[in-house]
C-alpha cells in the first residue's frame, strides 16, 4: 500500500509509544517475534501493520484504553478492502475522519457539499440512497457506512471538541443530492441553524456570491493539532483524495482560507442569511 499521510500519522504514535515505554526497537521486536528490521519499517510507515499485530504490540508496550482503541480503529481502516464503487473510502478520508475530532482548530472551506459534520441526517441519508446499486453494493455496507458517517457529527459533543471553522459556498445549499428540493433545503438549513445554537466550538460562515473576490479555489479543510508535526490539509478529488504535510503548502491553504474568511459574512449575517432561505 502507498506510503500516505494516515499511515505516517498511524507510525508516529506507535514510535511514540515505544519511546515512552522506554523500549528499543529491538526489544519490541523480541516480543512480537518478528526482526528488528520490520520494528524499523512499521515505524518509518514503509509498511503496513494489521490490526491484531497491532494490538498485540500495545499490549506489549502497555498503551490501553481510548488511545489503543484509536490505533487498532485506523490500523483497520489502512487494511481494510476498499469498495470499487462510489462508496470508496480513501486512506486519506479515513485519515480525516479519525483525528478529526482530536484536532485543536478545523478550518474549511467548502464549494459544492456540505461537510460531513454538519449534513443533516436526511441529507446523509440521501446520498447514501443514490449510491445503493442492488446487486453491487449490498444493503448492509449501505448502513455500515452510514453509521459511521453519522458517527462524524459527534465532533462537536467530545471532550474539549476542535473549534471548528466552516465557510460555505451558497451552492453548497443550491447543489443537493438528488436535486435540489424545497424540503431538502428546509431540513438541512433548519440542522445548521440547530447546530450553530447548541454549539458554541462550530463558527460557520457564509461567502456570497457577491463577495469582492477575484476568484476562489475549491474546497479544503485545515486541521491543525497542538502538536505541529501532525498538522495536515485534506483535499477531494474525483475519485481520490490528498493530504498536504508539508510546511510551506499548509500557510499556503492557511492564507486562503483568510482571504476567503475577509470577504465571508460574519455568524449573525450567516445566520440571517440561512433564515432568508427557509422564510423566502
Amino acid at each position: 500500500m502507498q506510503d500516505n499521510a494516515a499511515r505516517r500519522a498511524l507510525a508516529r504514535r506507535i514510535h511514540a509509544a515505544r519511546s515512552a515505554a522506554a523500549m528499543t526497537q529491538t526489544d519490541l521486536a523480541d516480543h512480537m517475534g518478528c526482526t528488528q528490521s520490520k520494528i524499523q519499517k512499521i515505524e518509518a510507515a514503509k509498511v503496513g501493520v494489521k490490526a491484531d499485530e497491532l494490538r498485540r504490540m500495545l499490549e506489549v508496550l502497555g498503551v490501553a484504553g481510548d488511545q489503543a482503541q484509536e490505533m487498532v480503529a485506523l490500523a483497520e481502516r489502512l487494511t481494510e478492502r476498499r469498495m470499487r464503487t462510489g462508496l470508496q473510502e480513501t486512506d486519506e478520508f479515513a485519515l480525516l475522519t479519525d483525528l478529526e475530532s482530536e484536532a485543536a482548530t478545523i478550518r474549511g472551506w467548502h464549494t459544492e457539499r456540505i461537510p460531513g459534520p454538519l449534513q443533516s441526517e436526511r441529507y446523509m441519508l440521501k446520498q447514501f440512497q443514490l449510491a445503493w446499486r442492488p446487486g453491487v453494493v449490498a444493503q448492509t455496507e449501505i448502513t455500515e457506512r452510514f453509521r459511521r458517517r453519522r458517527a462524524r457529527t459527534e465532533i462537536f459533543t467530545v471532550a474539549a471538541p476542535p473549534a471548528y471553522r466552516a465557510i460555505l459556498s451558497p451552492s453548497c445549499l443550491d447543489r443537493l443530492p438528488g436535486g435540489r428540493t424545497r424540503d431538502l433545503v428546509v431540513d438541512q438549513v433548519e440542522h445548521l441553524l440547530a447546530l450553530i445554537e447548541r454549539h458554541d466550538n462550530l463558527e460557520l460562515r457564509v461567502l456570497p456570491y457577491e463577495a469582492a473576490l477575484s476568484h476562489v479555489h475549491s474546497g479544503f479543510t485545515v486541521l491543525d493539532f497542538t502538536e505541529a508535526d501532525r498538522d495536515f490539509a485534506y483535499i477531494e478529488l474525483p475519485g481520490d483524495a490528498r493530504t498536504i504535510t508539508s510546511a510551506s503548502k499548509l500557510a499556503g491553504y492557511r492564507a486562503e482560507w483568510d482571504r476567503i474568511s475577509a470577504a465571508a459574512l460574519d455568524v449573525e449575517a450567516t445566520a440571517d442569511f440561512l433564515r432568508k432561505i427557509i422564510t423566502d
